[in-house]
C-alpha cells in the first residue's frame, strides 16, 4: 500500500490543484463549491486517501452523515493509516451519541499510533463536550487504552494530568490495571516537579491500594518519598495509606520501622496515623501508646503503653483490643477453636498466647 496521499492517478497535478481549491474553500466555509471542486480531484485522481477524506469532511460540515461516513471508508481502504479519516468517522458518530461506535474506532487508532497527537486533542475533546461519565465506562473495557495514551503522550502535561483523573475511576472499577503498565504511570507521575501532577499520583495510588491492597508491597517507595513531601495532599494520601495499613494490612509493614518513624515525625501524618492507635485498655490514654514491631508472616498487631507498662494486641479490622496475658501456665491438652471449630489452637511462646491457623483468631489463656 502507497503511503497515504500517493497512488496511480489520471492526471496528478491536476487532481492536487482541485484539492487545495477544495481545502482553501471548506475553510472559507463555502461547502457546496468545496464539495463540487473534491469530487473533481477525485475523478482525476480516485486512488487519493486524502481527497477521500477532505470529501468526508466537507459532507459531514453539509449535514450527509452517511455520505461521509462512506467517504472516510474509502480513504481507510485506500490507506489503512489514514489517522484522520478514523477520526472523522468517530467525530460522525458522537454526533449521533453512538459513543460506542466512536470509542472503538478510537481506541483502533490509538492502539496503531499511541503516540498521536490527533488522538489526543479528541479524547480531550471527548471528555470535555460528550457525557464524560459514559465515556468513562466506556475506557473501563479498554482500559490499556488509557495507559497506551498516558505512556506516550511525551512531555504533554496538560494531557497526562487530565487522564489520570479518568484512569483513577477506570482503576477502582479495574483493579487489574494496576498489575501492569499502569503502575509505571503512577511512579512517572510522582518523580513530577509540578505539585498538582505529583499529588495526582498520590491519588492513583490510593485508587491502586484500595482496588489491591497487596500492590503496596512494591510501591512503599511511594510512601517514604510522600512522608517528605513538601505537598499537603501528598502528606495526606500518605498518611491515608499507612493508616489503612495500621488498621488492616500490618503485616505489610513488617521491617518498616523507620517508616512509621519518619512518618509519626510528620505533624500532618502523625495526626491521622493517631486516630489508628487504640487507646489503652488499662489507663485509656493514647499519647503514650506506641506500636511495636510488627513480626514478618503475622497479621497481629501489638502495642505498649509506656504510660502504665500494658501490652496489647489487635487484630487486623478489629475495633477493640485485647490484653497480652504475661501468664507462662498452659491449659494442658488440645483445645479446639471456639470461633471456627475446625482447628487445635497452637501456643505462640513469644506471645503467651493460642492461635488458629484457619480463622486467624488469637486467645489468651
Amino acid at each position: 500500500m502507497a503511503p497515504c496521499g500517493q497512488g496511480d492517478c489520471t492526471n496528478p497535478e491536476k487532481a492536487l490543484k482541485l484539492k487545495q481549491k477544495a481545502e482553501e474553500l471548506f475553510a472559507q466555509e463555502k461547502y457546496d463549491k468545496a464539495l463540487e471542486t473534491v469530487v473533481k480531484s477525485l475523478e482525476e485522481h480516485p486512488e487519493n486517501p486524502l481527497a477521500w477524506q477532505l470529501q468526508g469532511l466537507i459532507q459531514e460540515a453539509c449535514g450527509y452523515k452517511n455520505e461521509s461516513l462512506a467517504s472516510y471508508k474509502e480513504a481507510i481502504v485506500r490507506d489503512n493509516n489514514c489517522e484522520m479519516a478514523y477520526i472523522g468517522m468517530a467525530r460522525v458518530h458522537r454526533t449521533r451519541k453512538d459513543f460506542f461506535k466512536a470509542f472503538s474506532i478510537l481506541a483502533d487508532v490509538t492502539k496503531r499510533n499511541p503516540a498521536s497527537t490527533n488522538i489526543r486533542q479528541i479524547i480531550l475533546d471527548v471528555l470535555e463536550n460528550d457525557n464524560a461519565s459514559e465515556w468513562t465506562e466506556l475506557f473501563k473495557t479498554q482500559p490499556e487504552i488509557i495507559v497506551m495514551l498516558v505512556q506516550n503522550a511525551g512531555n504533554d502535561i496538560d494531557f497526562k494530568y487530565k487522564m489520570t483523573g479518568v484512569l483513577k475511576n477506570v482503576a477502582v472499577a479495574k483493579p487489574e490495571l494496576f498489575q501492569g503498565k499502569a503502575l509505571d504511570i503512577i511512579n512517572e507521575l510522582a518523580k513530577s516537579t509540578d505539585e498538582e501532577i505529583r499529588s495526582t499520583a498520590y491519588v492513583l495510588l490510593v485508587a491502586a491500594y484500595e482496588a489491591s491492597p497487596t500492590i503496596i508491597e512494591n510501591h512503599k517507595h511511594m510512601l517514604k518519598s510522600g512522608v517528605k513531601d513538601p505537598n499537603n495532599y501528598v502528606q495526606k494520601s500518605t498518611g491515608g495509606i499507612l493508616k489503612s495499613m495500621i488498621e488492616y494490612f500490618p503485616n505489610f509493614l513488617a521491617g518498616e520501622e523507620e517508616l512509621i518513624t519518619q512518618a509519626l515525625e510528620n505533624p500532618l501524618i502523625a495526626e491521622i496515623l493517631l486516630k489508628a492507635m487504640p487507646l489503652c485498655p488499662t489507663c485509656r490514654d493514647q499519647e503514650n501508646v506506641y506500636m511495636q514491631k510488627v513480626i514478618e508472616g503475622e497479621k497481629l498487631l501489638r502495642f505498649y503503653c509506656d504510660k502504665c507498662d500494658t501490652r496489647f494486641y489487635r487484630q487486623p479490622g478489629a475495633k477493640t483490643v485485647q490484653l497480652m496475658d504475661k501468664s507462662e501456665q498452659r491449659i494442658k491438652g488440645n483445645i479446639v477453636c471456639p470461633e471456627c471449630k475446625m482447628q487445635y489452637l497452637m501456643f505462640s511462646e513469644q506471645d503467651k498466647m493460642y492461635s488458629c491457623s484457619v480463622c486467624r483468631k488469637w486467645y489468651t489463656e
